[in-house]
């Protein structure tokens, strides 16, 4: 290969490398635009291995639906408390237009025009009233269970 030659194959592979870089800088300032949601409040979670908060709500759209770990995720209408990743030790009050998600067990009763209904039939864009409890595992595990859903059509 002359010089000539190998001079025109770095220069291409420079410029492949400049053109990814400035759509890598133009995804980058897309995203800054929109911060992460930060907690509104912190509310301290006592000691111990196993305890449980009941009586919350919330109300929102389904944004996305987990069917192999039976969690839902909402987009809340109003502020709610719920974990933060990686915090163990207090939960976060978010503010509204935060994605919630709380885990859907067999018991967990979900109400569609008056009628009891199954997982399966919650779908994406569907409004929802959710009653949920913050649990506390003595393995570790913080998060939300859904107590009772009704969907709002």
């Amino acid at each position: 290969m002359s010089l000539s030659a190998k001079h025109r194959k770095d220069a291409r592979a420079l410029a492949a490398l400049v053109v990814v870089l400035g759509l890598l800088a133009v995804a980058a300032s897309k995203t800054v635009a929109e911060p992460l949601a930060q907690p509104l409040a912190w509310q301290a979670l006592p000691e111990g291995n196993v305890y449980e908060y009941s009586g919350l709500s919330a109300t929102g759209l389904i944004y996305e639906i987990n069917r192999t770990r039976y969690n839902i995720a909402v987009i809340s209408a109003k502020p709610f408390w719920a974990p933060k990743p990686r915090v163990r030790d207090r939960i976060a009050l978010w503010p509204a237009n935060t994605l919630l998600i709380v885990h859907i067990s067999n018991g967990a009763p979900i109400i569609i025009n008056g009628k009891k209904v199954g997982f399966a039939q919650l779908a994406p864009g569907q409004t929802i009233s959710v009653q949920y409890s913050i649990y506390h595992s003595r393995y570790g595990d913080l998060g939300c269970g859904a107590r009772r859903i009704q969907v709002d059509r």
